[in-house]
């Protein structure tokens, strides 16, 4: 018989918690950064990523995810019950 009971782990459970909000916020983030700027008008872009617009895309949206991850997991921690 199959266990149709899917018990999530506490530790995925936190990871998409985290990571979910941190993933859709930094697309909007890199929407509207580079809405406004060009990223090859930027001089670590000429410089460092030999002026590839899709390497300032990716690296951009790495950055603001890892940064919107860090606010969220800050937000759970705090809000987190003292008894855990």
């Amino acid at each position: 018989m199959i266990d149709t009971s899917h018990k999530e782990q506490p530790i995925v459970r936190a990871a998409m918690q985290i990571l979910w909000p941190g993933f859709v916020a930094a697309i909007a983030l890199v929407g509207v950064l580079f809405s406004l700027v060009d990223p090859q008008s930027i001089e670590i872009v000429q410089d460092s990523l030999d002026n590839s617009r899709e390497a300032a895309y990716t690296l951009s949206f790495l950055i603001c995810w890892a940064i919107v991850s860090a606010a969220c997991s800050m937000t759970r921690w705090l809000s987190s019950d003292a008894s855990r």
